[in-house]
């Protein structure tokens, strides 16, 4: 089985191998997003989140978190067929997160994998993933996230230079289109190609990704990935 190279930052070595280091907090959306800034949603989600934070449910990150080399790589997408961009309550949008988006992205993060991949061994506490979603995910990757009508996060994904670095969804979102609408917004910001990971027993995402255009390049054994999980590389290219 041929094995794929993988870069330093997936493998979770140390800060240094980062080529570049987080900038200041992305405040809207970047010159040529697909989508308008909404005026006003800032002060939504804040309050969104002083109200999970009054209900004593908020997640919280260290004072002083460690050094946050890991990458939380293998993404899951759902075996997301549908196309109708609606939930039960209305329909669903997609916009450029933002900072105060990471608690509610870590909430999705954490159920998605906890629901689809519950064989992962657990080897970040969700306090150490909040603060690398707000620390390293959100000022040094593109991220979009979906939207419900009242303005809940229904899944996310990441775009970090030609790498499709996150792409999750709730456990209650599935076959919604929701995960299709957000690949296609990290398609239309490629150059024209993508890469990821996936985990080789993953079946729903690499059906995902499969019925969107990508194919399988390389396969490695899991020796060096955080999790010792057998994963496998796909690719993208407009051209087909």
């Amino acid at each position: 089985m041929p094995r794929a190279s993988f870069p330093a930052r997936v493998r979770g070595r140390a800060p240094s191998d980062r080529s570049k280091s987080p900038g200041p907090p992305k405040t809207g959306p970047p010159p040529g997003s697909t989508e308008p800034h909404r005026p006003g949603g800032t002060a939504r989600r804040a309050a969104r989140a002083e109200a999970a934070r009054d209900d004593g449910a908020a997640l919280t990150a260290p004072e002083n978190p460690a050094p946050l080399s890991h990458r939380l790589c293998y993404r899951w997408a759902p075996a997301d067929g549908g196309s109708d961009m609606t939930t039960q309550g209305g329909p669903v949008t997609v916009r450029e997160a933002v900072p105060e988006d990471a608690e509610e992205v870590t909430r999705v993060l954490l159920a998605s994998r906890a629901a689809a991949l519950p064989y992962l061994p657990r080897v970040h506490s969700d306090a150490d993933t909040l603060a690398w979603i707000t620390h390293v995910l959100l000022p040094g990757s593109r991220v979009w996230v979906a939207e419900g009508p009242a303005g809940e996060i229904l899944g996310f994904a990441a775009l970090d230079g030609a790498e499709l670095d996150q792409l999750y969804l709730r456990p209650d979102t599935l076959r919604r289109g929701v995960g299709t609408r957000l690949l296609d917004h990290v398609k239309a910001a490629s150059a024209g190609e993508l890469s990821l990971y996936t985990f080789q027993r993953n079946t729903g995402a690499r059906a995902f990704y499969e019925r969107h255009g990508f194919t399988a390049v390389a396969y490695d054994d899991g020796s060096r990935n955080e999790e010792r999980e057998p994963d496998v590389r796909y690719r993208w290219t407009a051209a087909g």
